[in-house]
């Protein structure tokens, strides 16, 4: 488990969410003293992830062309 401080929240969270990112625990002191406690999501198993390339074909069948890389662009911004 991770420890970070009030200030760490404020100042650096971005250190502190990578923590809770990667699925640690993260523990938050004031003046040495325990004040809570964050804790990652659970992660769904089993989720799967919409098929864009058959949803764009069906909406724009005369327009979509080679959209391969308009899809991998939108499941990247999803992640």
């Amino acid at each position: 488990m991770k420890n970070a401080t009030v200030r760490d929240l404020r100042v650096t969270f971005p250190k502190v969410e990578k923590w809770l990112k990667a699925g640690e625990s993260v523990q938050i002191t004031k003046r040495n003293r325990v004040v809570g406690l964050l804790v990652p999501p659970e992660r769904k198993e089993g989720v799967k992830m919409p098929d864009f390339k058959s949803r764009m074909e069906c909406l724009f069948p005369s327009r979509f062309k080679g959209g391969d890389a308009m899809i991998q662009r939108l499941i990247e911004e999803r992640d």
